[in-house]
């Protein structure tokens, strides 16, 4: 404060800020903003990485438990054909017809093979409603290994919320899944949530042969993998800590529950690949848009490497390349890496 004394008075007046000094103490604010902003998002996407890969785990350690429980039979990778166990063989077979969408529901629905159970008559995100199978999060074949109960539903908008819980497990807390395109058709519906299964260590319809991947017909397939045969059981994985076993897949390429890694396609912008999401990263990388290509031509945006998540054969996960995970070191595929991939 400052005084002025004026007849024998003694007046006291108050100092203000200048207008300099109101925008010096701005533009230190607007600097801190800047500086923290950027940390404070990194911190909290690191806290969903961790998250994702723990829910990644939680899952893989489940499939593991699974398929000690089956006789080392590994769970199916959860493809547009949903699946279930016959329960006198415990063979898996082709959910009946008669399940998909109509009242006439197979009563062999809840004994699902597929490590996951996504398929939805009623879509919850769109509001869509699809000619699929009728399904929910409890019928997976690894819900009870995750806490979950088998419940049993009967209508579209019970399947949704039956066990939102359970439902959180199989998605990472860093995809927006109110934004992400719709890109399957109503026969098989949308894939709402994060992770796919490599079907390269799945279990095949019963009668099949397994899992082809490109160049090796259906029937002479067999159980071919880059070092090895498998059998359909978990034993049979070779050097198991380092094939893949589930992926967080980028939103713009998944379309179901499985993840086949092709990388002869990586430079083709007329095919969209399954690949890993980049999205813990503060840029998330560019990949091909299955989002169009059920109504036009795909999204030639091209694919870049990057880094997500993935889980190996014997439940531990990595922050890892996605370029990485379509070599055939760690998915299996038994044709070549591409020259200079």
């Amino acid at each position: 404060m400052s005084a002025l004394r004026s007849r024998g008075c003694t007046v006291f007046t108050r100092a203000a800020f200048t207008l300099v000094e109101l925008l010096v103490v701005i533009g230190i604010i607007a600097v801190l903003v800047g500086v923290l902003l950027p940390a404070l998002r990194r911190a909290r996407e690191s806290a969903q990485r961790v998250q994702c890969l723990s829910n990644m785990r939680q899952i893989s350690i489940s499939i593991i438990a699974f398929a000690n429980d089956q006789s080392g039979r590994m769970p199916s990778a959860a493809t547009w054909t949903p699946l279930k166990i016959d329960p006198v063989t415990g063979s898996f077979k082709t959910l009946a017809s008669g399940a998909w969408g109509s009242a006439d529901l197979d009563p062999q629905r809840t004994f699902s093979p597929d490590w996951i159970s996504w398929q939805r008559v009623q879509d919850e995100f769109s509001g869509a409603t699809n000619t699929c199978a009728r399904l929910n999060i409890t019928y997976s074949a690894v819900s009870r290994y995750l806490g979950g109960k088998l419940i049993e539903t009967f209508t579209p908008t019970d399947d949704n919320k039956v066990n939102r819980a359970l439902e959180a497990i199989y998605r990472c807390p860093s995809d927006d899944l109110y934004t992400r395109l719709s890109h399957a058709d109503p026969s098989h519906g949308s894939y709402r949530y994060s992770y796919t299964m490599n079907v390269g260590y799945a279990s095949p319809v019963s009668g099949s042969t397994f899992y082809a991947y490109p160049g090796y017909t259906k029937s002479s397939a067999g159980g071919v993998r880059v070092d090895g045969m498998f059998t359909g059981k978990i034993s049979s994985i070779r050097s198991a800590g380092q094939k893949i076993l589930l992926i967080c897949e980028d939103s713009k390429t998944v379309s179901s529950g499985s993840f086949a890694a092709d990388p002869t396609k990586w430079n083709n912008n007329t095919v969209v690949l399954d690949l890993l999401s980049t999205r813990h990263e503060l840029h998330t990388k560019k990949a091909n848009n299955l989002a169009n290509s059920g109504n036009g031509p795909v999204n030639g945006e091209g694919n870049q490497d990057g880094f997500g998540n993935v889980t190996f054969c014997d439940g531990h996960g990595e922050f890892f390349s996605r370029k990485d995970a379509l070599r055939s070191k760690y998915t299996g595929n038994p044709n070549p890496d591409p020259v200079g991939f």
